[in-house]
This record gives structure tokens, C-alpha cells and sequence, in this order.
């Protein structure tokens, strides 16, 4: 699936005579099959560009075209929901409201007018996905853990069997290795999809953007600053995302503190952990120092 925006801005009525524009001017083009981290100060638009991608809310003015389509207004002047599209808003374990993990997950799908089979055999997949395993089914949400949690309203979205999966910050509030955890489930779903699944995510871990991304959308003050690699973002940019709020990932500042050191920069072709820290062994090694 490829999303556009084209000229697209958004302005939220308040209760006061003026009104917030959220979203100004927004062009961007998604294709199919990427990776694609949102990053931003609180404020700069994130979420209600994710909303604008889902078909939540509509373009106050400008559009949305999906595979080249406008996402047209509904008869009553509504925004079209865009079906194909998860979305996992930030603390989703919100979302679950059954009494038992079963229901939860086939809920969805279940009143779109799927098979009960399917539905059934789409729920023993995804339980595995996230890494829990049928014996989850008949708990009630309230008996899970924080992670467990996440976990299983992450799978109530990959229920729908989206194309596109957009997530609002989904590890806030996890310790490490939960995070590490659910990072993991999303990029398994992400590569099963053989280059046809999209991720949309948005996150304050630089360290998580550095690791996953294709690319990386930059939003301040309602508007697009950045849509760069993260190799070119971070070694490039830095100076403006400082201005705009926003931190590096350690990998960067591991690279930059070598560089002031020992006035040495080392070439890397990605910011991903295991690749910057291979290199800076191999300079060491270079060095003849001991590592």
C-alpha cells in the first residue's frame, strides 16, 4: 500500500474564537514495504499525523491518496477509515475491554464477518507472534502483566491482518527488556511481510530509530523539518535536532566521541548497534590496542 499526503494541513477547533493548526503544508510520499520512524518534539504534530494516515480525522485542507487514490469523505462528511491500516495508540493495553485474551483478539475481525475458523486460526498465530502461547486465551486482561499486556493488544491489531502498521510510541513506559521485546514482535511482523508490510512508528528512543528505520520523519512545529536515512539524519543533522528538542542515538555519540578524541572518523554504513560497534573494534584493532 502507498499513502501520499499531498498540501495536507489540519486545524483543531478549540473552545476559544481561534483555532490550532496542528498540521501545515504536509507532502510526503510512503511506499510499501519500509520502515519509517516519527520523531519530534511533544506538540510538533506526530499524533495527529498518524491520525490523518489512519483515516481518523480528514485533511482540513489538502488530501490523502491511498495506491494513488483520494481517501474521499464519507456522504455525511466524515473521514473514511482506512481499513488496511493498524493503528496501535501509545499504552494499548487500554484498548482491551473483554473478559478473557480470546475475545479480545477476534473481536475484531470476527465483526468484520470473517470466518470462524479463520478468525480462530488467525488467533493461535498471533499469540505465537507476540510470544505468548494459547494458554493466554482464556485469561482475563486484568491477570497479565504490563508487557503481557502490550503484547496482547498489539495482536488484536495484526488480528486485522493490516498492510500498514502505525504505532504511537508502543514501548513507553516498558523497562528495557520489554521494550526489546515488543520491538522484536513488530520487526518479525514487519519481515514476514516479504517487503509489503509498512511500519510507521513513532518514538522519543533515539536508540530505537538508529536500530529499525529505512528512513526518518522529522516534525517540528506542525511541519515536515526531515525525511532522511538515519545514517544521514544523525550525522548530518545533529546541530537542528538539538535545536528542535531531540537527542542521538549512543551509537552516534560513540562515533562523535572518538572523533574528538582522537581525530579520527570512522566510516559506517548504519548506526544499528552491532554494525557501529564491529567497526569501532576494528579501528582499535587498527590501532594495535587491546579491545
Amino acid at each position: 500500500m502507498d499513502i501520499k499526503l499531498e498540501r495536507a494541513s489540519y486545524i483543531y477547533p478549540n473552545s476559544s474564537i481561534n483555532s490550532y493548526e496542528s498540521l501545515r503544508n504536509i507532502n510526503i510520499s510512503i511506499e510499501a514495504g519500509k520502515w519509517i520512524s516519527v520523531i519530534g518534539h511533544t506538540g510538533s504534530g506526530k499524533s495527529t499525523l498518524m491520525k490523518l494516515l489512519k483515516g481518523l480525522i480528514a485533511p482540513t485542507t489538502g488530501h490523502l491518496l491511498i495506491n494513488g487514490r483520494v481517501n474521499e469523505l464519507s456522504k455525511k462528511g466524515k473521514a473514511q477509515i482506512i481499513s488496511d491500516i493498524g493503528l496501535v495508540f501509545q499504552y494499548p493495553e487500554h484498548q482491551l475491554f473483554e473478559t478473557t485474551v480470546l475475545k479480545d483478539l477476534v473481536f475484531g475481525p470476527k465483526n468484520q464477518g470473517i470466518e470462524m475458523k479463520e478468525v480462530n486460526q488467525r488467533a493461535k498465530e498471533m499469540i505465537k507472534l507476540v510470544g505468548l502461547s494459547e494458554e493466554y486465551f482464556q485469561k482475563a486482561p486484568l491477570q497479565l502483566s504490563g508487557g503481557e499486556k502490550r503484547r496482547v493488544a498489539i495482536a488484536t491489531v495484526l488480528m486485522m491482518n493490516p498492510e500498514v502498521l502505525i504505532l504511537d510510541e508502543p514501548t513507553a513506559g516498558l523497562d528495557p527488556l520489554g521494550s526489546k521485546l515488543i520491538l522484536q514482535l513488530i520487526h518479525d511482523w514487519y519481515k514476514a511481510g516479504g517487503g509489503h508490510r509498512t511500519v510507521i512508528f513513532v518514538t522519543h528512543e533515539m536508540n530505537e530509530v538508529a536500530e529499525y528505520s529505512d528512513e526518518v520523519l522529522v516534525m517540528n512545529n506542525g511541519e515536515i523539518a526531515f525525511l532522511d536515512s538515519p545514517l544521514s539524519l544523525f550525522l548530518n543533522h545533529d546541530y537542528e535536532l538539538k535545536e528542535f528538542g531531540l537527542d542521538t542515538p549512543d551509537t552516534v555519540k560513540l562515533l562523535q566521541l572518538i572523533e574528538q578524541r582522537f581525530g579520527d572518523y570512522i566510516k559506517v554504513e548504519s548506526l544499528q548497534e552491532e554494525v557501529v560497534l564491529r567497526e569501532v573494534i576494528a579501528y582499535f584493532k587498527k590501532q594495535g590496542a587491546e579491545v
